[in-house]
């Protein structure tokens, strides 16, 4: 798997068409794959986006995060991918909730919703996710400032883990820095 991933990878934009067509298969595994592999070629699938708008709506939470998460590459797709997002961050599948966090903080712009779907993250059950959402406010600095109580908190609380701590503590400084 991982040679025919690099194959993959390595053929990029010429991939894009047989990657699209993928996307229409009637095999929601096939349709992940590809979505998969076409998010992994970020702004090189541009080709893709009005088939990658399609799927958003796919019945595969995998398949719409890569589609969203490729569009947000594409100015003219975000508003259509960032509330598929910021949906998908309270999904029951935590790597779905992982990468529509670090999808939404890597943006340019954060709107108030986004940040506040990345903020509600925190509290997230899975740890990786809140590590996510902890980096995440972190790297966004001012828009995020809102989320300095919360941080805070997590710092203060003896059950949390110092991993957690410690990126949190990070993420406040950040936070804090950006602001000055």
């Amino acid at each position: 798997w991982q040679a025919a991933d690099k194959k993959l990878v390595a053929f990029g934009k010429t991939a894009v068409p047989t990657l699209t067509e993928g996307l229409t298969h009637t095999d929601p595994g096939a349709r992940e794959l590809a979505s998969m592999y076409l998010a992994s070629l970020g702004p090189d699938a541009e080709a893709a986006a009005p088939a990658l708008v399609e799927v958003l709506s796919d019945e595969s939470p995998f398949t719409q995060v890569n589609a969203a998460s490729t569009l947000t590459h594409f100015p003219k797709h975000r508003d259509k991918a960032i509330p598929v997002l910021i949906e998908l961050t309270r999904h029951s599948d935590p790597n779905t909730r992982l990468t529509a966090v670090y999808s939404l903080g890597n943006l340019e712009e954060h709107s108030t919703a986004q940040v506040e779907a990345i903020q509600a993250a925190l509290n997230d059950e899975n740890s990786d996710v809140q590590l996510a959402a902890i980096k995440v406010l972190g790297q966004m600095g001012q828009p995020a400032k809102a989320s300095l109580t919360e941080l805070q908190s997590l710092i203060d609380n003896q059950n949390t883990s110092d991993d957690l701590r410690e990126a949190a503590v990070a993420s406040k400084d950040q936070i804090e820095q950006a602001q000055k």
